[in-house]
């Protein structure tokens, strides 16, 4: 059917974007890789109720990439969002959730220059500095 002459023609259907190859530098994870993290179960508190994922680095693409390489932990709602030490209102949670993730990192998938290039920050230089004068 012609659907040119119509008052409002039919639009077109969108065409989903595909993922290039190579793009991400990690394969897909559908399970956090960070240790001692489980599903339904509060990283911080181990409370079973209210549990939500947390994507460590967000921001767009941080959160692409957060996704794919499996830096994500499950939370529950006042250790993510609501209360006073959340990872979204409490630098300081966030700081150690990145310094952890980066370590995690390390670990399962490459280098610390592998990181900075992916993520664009080190977690961990300033821990190191702290070892070194102590």
């Amino acid at each position: 059917m012609n659907y040119d002459n119509l008052k409002f023609p039919k639009q077109g259907k969108k065409k989903r974007k595909k993922l290039k190859p190579g793009k991400y530098p990690c394969e897909r994870q559908k399970e956090s890789i960070i240790p001692g993290d489980k599903k339904g179960r509060c990283y911080i508190c181990g409370s079973h109720a209210n549990i939500q994922n947390h994507h460590i680095f967000f921001g767009n693409s941080n959160r692409k990439n957060s996704d794919y390489c499996g830096l994500t932990v499950h939370l529950c709602l006042e250790h993510h969002k609501e209360g006073k030490m959340s990872a979204h209102k409490n630098r300081e949670v966030d700081y150690r959730l990145r310094q952890i993730a980066q370590r995690a990192f390390e670990r399962e998938h490459g280098s610390r220059e592998q990181f900075m290039k992916i993520f664009g920050e080190n977690c961990l230089e300033e821990d190191e500095k702290k070892d070194v004068y102590e």
